[in-house]
C-alpha cells in the first residue's frame, strides 16, 4: 500500500468512527416491542434494515419486519410535567400519586413540589403531610451523602450515641402525667373523645358540693367530669377520677401533622433528638403515648430569654421572652421563628452546622398546619400543675439574634 492509500485509509477510518460516535449519540431511551410479544427496554439505535438496542452495554440486532412498535421514552422533566396537566385543579389525590411515581424515580425535589401543590389543594391532607416528612428526610440524606465521606464510628462511640438516646427514652412522662394534659386540652363537645369518671369519687364530689347524688349521678359522664375539672374547689384525687380515653383534638392533630414534621426537621440523633440538643430535648421515635406527650409537654412549656436589637433610631430593646407555642401570637412562636431561613425570621434559629429551615416562609402549604395547629386548636393558658418533669439537657446551644 503506497503513501497515498494509507492516508485515505485513515480518513476513512476516522470518518467511520465519528459516524460510530454519531450513532451512538443518536440512542435514545426506548421499549421495543417484537411481532411476538417480546419488550426490550434501553437505548435504542434505528438503522434502515434493523434496530439496536443496548441493555447495560449489551447490544442486540432486531429485523425491523420482527418489530410491532417503539415507544421512546420522554424524559423526567417531560413526564412529570405532563402527568401534573392533566390533574385536575383540586385533585390531592393525584398530585400524591405523582408524588410516590416521583419517589419511586429518587426524584425527590420533584415529589415535594408535587406534595406542596397536594396540600395547596387540600391543606388537612396527613397523607401529604406524612410522605412530605419522608420526603424532606430523604432529601437531606441525600444531599449530606453528596457532600460528606461518611466516617465509620467505633464500638466505642456507638455504645455511647446508644446510652444518651436511651437516657433520653428514659425520660418521659408518665401515665399519669398523660391524663393531666388530656383533662387539660379537653373541651367539653370535642368530636370522637370519650371520658369516664369514676363513681365513688363522683359521689364524694357531689357530696362535697352538697349536691343531691340522684341528681348528679344521672347527669353524662362528658358533664360530670366537665363539672369537677372546671371546679377550683374540687381535690386532686377526684380530679384524677376523671379519665380522658383518648386524644383531645389539640393532641389529635399534633400527632398526626405536627410532630412528623418535627422530628423529621429537629429531633434527629445530631440535633434536638441526641445529646448534643441544648435544653430542648424532643423524643424520636416517638411511638408511645407517653413519647408523644413528653414532646407536647416540652413543646407547649419550653421559653426563652432572647436578646433583642434595637432598631436603628429607636431607643427600645433588651432582652424579651418568647415561647416554643405562643398561643395568643402563632407566627411570634419560636417553633415557627426557628424553622425560617434567617432572612425571614425575626428570631433567627441558633448558629449550629447542617442547619436546614424546614419552611420558606410562613405562607408555604407545609406551615399552614403547624400554624393553624397552634392558632385554632390549643386551648390558651394551659396549666399543667402537678406534672414534674425535667428535660434531659445536653450542651447550651448558641443565643440567637432577633432583628
Amino acid at each position: 500500500m503506497n503513501r497515498h492509500h494509507r492516508k485515505l485509509a485513515r480518513k476513512m477510518g476516522w470518518i467511520c468512527g465519528l459516524l460510530a460516535v454519531g450513532a451512538i449519540s443518536l440512542a435514545k431511551p426506548a421499549v421495543v416491542i417484537t411481532q411476538s410479544g417480546q419488550r426490550y427496554e434501553g437505548d435504542v439505535t434505528e438503522k434502515a434494515n434493523d434496530v439496536i438496542i443496548n441493555i447495560r452495554g449489551v447490544e442486540t440486532r432486531i429485523s425491523r419486519d420482527e418489530i410491532a412498535a417503539i415507544e421512546y421514552s420522554k424524559s423526567f422533566e417531560d413526564e412529570f410535567n405532563d402527568r401534573l396537566a392533566k390533574l385536575t385543579e383540586g385533585d390531592a389525590v393525584g398530585r400524591i400519586e405523582l408524588a410516590r411515581w416521583a419517589m419511586q424515580q429518587e426524584q425527590y425535589t420533584k415529589a415535594r413540589d408535587a406534595l406542596e401543590l397536594a396540600l395547596q389543594a387540600d391543606p388537612n391532607s396527613a397523607e401529604a403531610t406524612q410522605m412530605l416528612v419522608l420526603v424532606r428526610s430523604q432529601m437531606r440524606v441525600s444531599n449530606a451523602s453528596k457532600n460528606t465521606t461518611p466516617r465509620v464510628a467505633n464500638a466505642a462511640e456507638i455504645d455511647q450515641k446508644r446510652e444518651d438516646l436511651s437516657a433520653i427514652q428514659r425520660n418521659l412522662l408518665h401515665e399519669d402525667d398523660v391524663q393531666k394534659i388530656r383533662r387539660i386540652e379537653w373541651k367539653q363537645g370535642d368530636a370522637g373523645v370519650r371520658v369516664r369518671v369514676d363513681s365513688k369519687l363522683a359521689k364524694q364530689y357531689a357530696d362535697m358540693r352538697q349536691q343531691r347524688w340522684e341528681d348528679f349521678g344521672r347527669m353524662k359522664q362528658a358533664d360530670q367530669a366537665r363539672a369537677i375539672l372546671d371546679d377550683q374547689n374540687a381535690t386532686a384525687e377526684q380530679r384524677a377520677g376523671v379519665t380522658v380515653m383518648s386524644d383531645p383534638p389539640s393532641i389529635a392533630d399534633f400527632r398526626r401533622s405536627v410532630q412528623p414534621i418535627i422530628l423529621s426537621g429537629c429531633a434527629t440523633s445530631g440535633c434536638h433528638g441526641g445529646p448534643a440538643a441544648g435544653k430542648f430535648t424532643l423524643v424520636s421515635p416517638a411511638t408511645t403515648d407517653e413519647a408523644t406527650y413528653t414532646n407536647f409537654y416540652v413543646l407547649t412549656n419550653y421559653k426563652k430569654q432572647l436578646q433583642t436589637v434595637v432598631p436603628a433610631g429607636g431607643i427600645f430593646g433588651g432582652m424579651t421572652e418568647l415561647e416554643m407555642i405562643d398561643r395568643g401570637n402563632p407566627q411570634r412562636s419560636l417553633l415557627v421563628q426557628y424553622s425560617l431561613p434567617a432572612d425571614v425570621a425575626e428570631f433567627d434559629h441558633p448558629a449550629v452546622n447542617n442547619y436546614q429551615p424546614l419552611f420558606q416562609n410562613v405562607f408555604e402549604a407545609r406551615a399552614r398546619p403547624m400554624i393553624a395547629w397552634i392558632e385554632r386548636t390549643l386551648r390558651l393558658n394551659p396549666d399543667p400543675t402537678g406534672i414534674n418533669y425535667t428535660p434531659t439537657f445536653g450542651p447550651a446551644a448558641t443565643q440567637p439574634v432577633s432583628r
